[in-house]
C-alpha cells in the first residue's frame, strides 16, 4: 500500500436540488468548505466554492461536489490524506464500496445502467494521488461546517452562481478561542426549532395540550404538519423533517413523554446508518405528553434568515486564535477535539461571509423595517442589530416564503422569483 500522505485537508461538502425529482428543470447547487492545517504553524486556512447547474438532481450535484473540490485540492500539485465529509450517502456509499465493483465488471452493474456514470468516472480520476476517507454525517444535525456547506449550496442553487474555483480565506470561523460566542444564546437545531414551534402552536390553538396527551397522528397531521410550518422550522426536506419528528418522539433530550417501546424502536432506526424515521407512522394512535420544558418555552418562535440555514461567525483576520493549535494536530483532528458549540454559528447579528456578500447587493436601508431600529451608518448591514431580523429578504410570489433579494429560484418551492 502507498505510504499516506502527512499533511491533511478536511472537505465539508454539501449539495441542494429546489424541487429534486419534481417534473421540469429543477435548479441545484453545490458546495463546500475546505479546510488545510499547516504542518508547521498550526494555523488553519480555508477556501470556500459553490457551483450550480439549471436542471440537475441531488445526486449529480454531489458528485459534482466532489470533483470540484478535488480538483481545487490537486493544483496545489501535492498529495494529501482527505477527510471527505457529506451527509450523502450515495457518495460515502459510492467511493468506498461501488465503484470499486463496478471498474471491475466494466462499469456495469447487474441491475441497469449506471446513474451520472460519466461523473462517477471523472470523480475518480479528480482523486488522483491523494488518500481519501469518506465520513458520513447526518444533514441539518448541527455540524457546524455541514451547516456551513449547506447555506453555500442552497444558495448557489437559488442565485444560479458558481465561484469559479476555490475561494481562499472566505470565512474563517473560530477554532480555538470561543471569544464572544459563548454570551450568546446556544445554537437551535432542528430538534430545538420542532420543539419550539410546536409549543407556539399548542399555545395558540390546544392549550389544553400543555397538560394532558395527545396522539402522535394530532402531531404531525394537525398540530406542526409540515407543509405549513416548513419556512417556520428552516427544515429544508420532508426527510429532514421525519428525522425531527422521530427524535422528539425518541424523548432525546426529553421535550416529551411516551410510550417506551416506541421510544427504542425509534431510537434504533436512527442509530442505524438505513434507518427509516418515517417508522413513527406506525406508532400513529400512541399518546404522547409535553414535558415541563414546554412551561418554560415563553420566547417568540425566532424568524429565519433568508437562507433557511445559520450563518457562521467570522474571525477577524487580525485574529490570532486559530494559531494555539497544536502543529501536531490535523485539520480533521483539530475539530474532532472540539465541542459544536465552539464554531457554531453566531446569532443572526454577525454579518454574512464575504464570499455571499457578492450574493445580495441591494442598498441597506438607513432603519430596519421590522424594529424602526436605526442602522450602522457607513456601510451595508445584512442583519438589524437591534432585532436580528435580515433586511436583505423579499417574498417568494408564489408560496411567500422569504428569498434573498438576489434569488431567482425560491428554495421552498423552486419557482421563479420572477
Amino acid at each position: 500500500m502507498p505510504d499516506v500522505p502527512a499533511e491533511i485537508v478536511a472537505v465539508y461538502a454539501d449539495e441542494s436540488c429546489l424541487g429534486n425529482g419534481r417534473d421540469g428543470d429543477n435548479p441545484g447547487g453545490a458546495g463546500g468548505l475546505i479546510e488545510w492545517q499547516n504542518p508547521a504553524s498550526g494555523k488553519i486556512t480555508r477556501w470556500d466554492y459553490w457551483i450550480s447547474e439549471r436542471s440537475t438532481t441531488n445526486n449529480r450535484m454531489a458528485l459534482r461536489s466532489v470533483i470540484e473540490a478535488f480538483r481545487g485540492i490537486s493544483a496545489k500539485r501535492k498529495s494529501f490524506a482527505v477527510v471527505f465529509t457529506t451527509d450523502s450517502r450515495y457518495i460515502v456509499d459510492g467511493m468506498t464500496s461501488w465503484v470499486h465493483g463496478w471498474a471491475k465488471q466494466g462499469w456495469k452493474r447487474k441491475g441497469g445502467p449506471i446513474e451520472n456514470l460519466e461523473l462517477w468516472k471523472e470523480a475518480l480520476r479528480a482523486l488522483g494521488t491523494h488518500h481519501c476517507e469518506w465520513r458520513w454525517v447526518r444533514g441539518h444535525n448541527g455540524q457546524p461546517q455541514n451547516e456551513y456547506a449547506n447555506d453555500l449550496a442552497t444558495r448557489a442553487a437559488a442565485s444560479q452562481q458558481d465561484s469559479g474555483g476555490l475561494i481562499p480565506e472566505a470565512i474563517s470561523c473560530t477554532i480555538s478561542k470561543s471569544r464572544n460566542i459563548q454570551r450568546k444564546a446556544p445554537r437551535m437545531d432542528d430538534l430545538d426549532r420542532l420543539h419550539r414551534r410546536l409549543v407556539h402552536n399548542v399555545r395558540a390553538t390546544r392549550p389544553e395540550y400543555l397538560k394532558i396527551p395527545f396522539s402522535v397522528r394530532e402531531l404531525y397531521e394537525q398540530i406542526i404538519p409540515y407543509r405549513h410550518n416548513r419556512r417556520e422550522l428552516a427544515i429544508e426536506t420532508n426527510d429532514d423533517y421525519e428525522t425531527a419528528i422521530a427524535r422528539l418522539l425518541s424523548g432525546e433530550r426529553g421535550y416529551v413523554v411516551a410510550d417506551a417501546a416506541m421510544q427504542d424502536s425509534l431510537r434504533r432506526e436512527l442509530a442505524s446508518p438505513t434507518g427509516d424515521p418515517g417508522v413513527f407512522k406506525d406508532f400513529a394512535d400512541a399518546t404522547i405528553t409535553l414535558t415541563a420544558a414546554a412551561e418554560s418555552a415563553q420566547t417568540p418562535v425566532p424568524t429565519v434568515a433568508a437562507s433557511g440555514m445559520n450563518t457562521p461567525v467570522l474571525l477577524d483576520e487580525h485574529d490570532n486564535g486559530t494559531d494555539n493549535v497544536s502543529a501536531s494536530q490535523g485539520a480533521v483532528a483539530a475539530f474532532d477535539a472540539m465541542s459544536p458549540a465552539t464554531v457554531a454559528p453566531a446569532a443572526a447579528t454577525s454579518p454574512i461571509p464575504t464570499l455571499l456578500e457578492s450574493l445580495s447587493a441591494t442598498d441597506a436601508p438607513t432603519d430596519c423595517r421590522f424594529c424602526g431600529g436605526t442602522l450602522p451608518e457607513g456601510r451595508e448591514t445584512n442583519y438589524c442589530p437591534h432585532c436580528g431580523e435580515n433586511l436583505r429578504t423579499r417574498r417568494c410570489p408564489a408560496c411567500g416564503s422569504e428569498m434573498d433579494t438576489s434569488w431567482k429560484f425560491c428554495v421552498t418551492c423552486g419557482r421563479a422569483a420572477t
